[in-house]
């Protein structure tokens, strides 16, 4: 089994107690979207940048199609590198997992609004 983490602190603790504190690959790709001058704003003011026909980068927002590509092409990276392993576990964030569920259901004109995700939440996908 392989333990997959974005390097950020709070994804990288949650991983240790999944884990029961087994070797963590931190992986900086794996990290949410950078949100520019809206980090710490409210999912309201973010909702426009969502929209997958809107690849702007307005307020310094990464750009929703460049988040996608980073997201898809680590995921490709991922499977190539570990085909042979039975379990690979990703923690990462909220909308890496919106981007991770587009991947895995060839969804690439993905309605992030309908997404739905509990906190804590774990989804499980088939390679």
């Amino acid at each position: 089994d392989y333990y997959i983490s974005s390097d950020l602190i709070r994804a990288i603790e949650t991983t240790q107690i999944i884990s029961n504190n087994s070797i963590i690959i931190k992986n900086n790709k794996l990290r949410e979207r950078n949100y520019g001058e809206l980090e710490g704003t409210s999912p309201k003011s973010v909702e426009e940048f969502w929209d997958v026909s809107n690849n702007v980068s307005k307020l310094c927002v990464e750009p929703i199609k460049d988040f996608l590509k980073r997201i898809f092409d680590e995921l490709d990276d991922i499977i190539n590198k570990y085909k042979n392993c039975d379990n690979i576990l990703i923690v990462t964030h909220y909308g890496v997992v919106m981007a991770i569920d587009a991947y895995f259901n060839n969804k690439f004109d993905y309605c992030f609004e309908k997404f739905d995700l509990e906190n804590c939440e774990y989804r499980k996908y088939r390679i």
